[in-house]
């Protein structure tokens, strides 16, 4: 994966006091859950709509159907993340990213991961094309990066 100063899109993330375990590093599993925050900042920022504005507004959820990541290094909260966006893969409904954080002090990745999520019209939960108003900035931000149409 590439850095995410080379991604289309960068988002930065401060852990805090309570997302630390008694190890007093980041609790694992709040790093995969850094991506999804990263993920919907992608998205706001690409088409003027959170997810939860997605849901009520346009009436489309995205539930996530495939979460993985590699949890690679600790962060404090000491560490600025810089958590890199990359849309790589647009299907029919589904829509794939993938995620990189790394310490802004060493470039050090921390986690990486791919995200899968499927359009959905909110209220019966059954899949829809992925609409064009986040269909095209995924296609702009793919062929700067490194993705591929279905």
């Amino acid at each position: 994966m590439s850095r995410p100063g080379e991604a289309p899109f960068v988002y930065r993330r401060r852990p805090r006091w309570q997302e630390v375990d008694a190890a007093r590093i980041v609790y694992t599993m709040r790093l995969p859950d850094y991506g999804m925050e990263a993920i919907e900042a992608w998205l706001e920022a690409r088409t003027g709509k959170d997810w939860y504005a997605l849901n009520l507004d346009w009436e489309i959820g995205t539930p996530f159907v495939h979460v993985s990541a590699d949890l690679l290094a600790p962060a404090t909260p000491r560490d600025e993340l810089l958590i890199g966006v990359w849309p790589v893969r647009l299907g029919r409904s589904s829509l794939t990213f993938e995620v990189e954080g790394v310490r802004a002090a060493d470039g050090r990745a921390v986690f990486r991961g791919r995200y899968v999520c499927v359009c959905v019209a909110a209220r019966t939960m059954e899949p829809i094309p992925v609409d064009p108003r986040i269909a095209e900035p995924f296609r702009r931000d793919m062929a700067r990066g490194r993705g591929s149409a279905a």
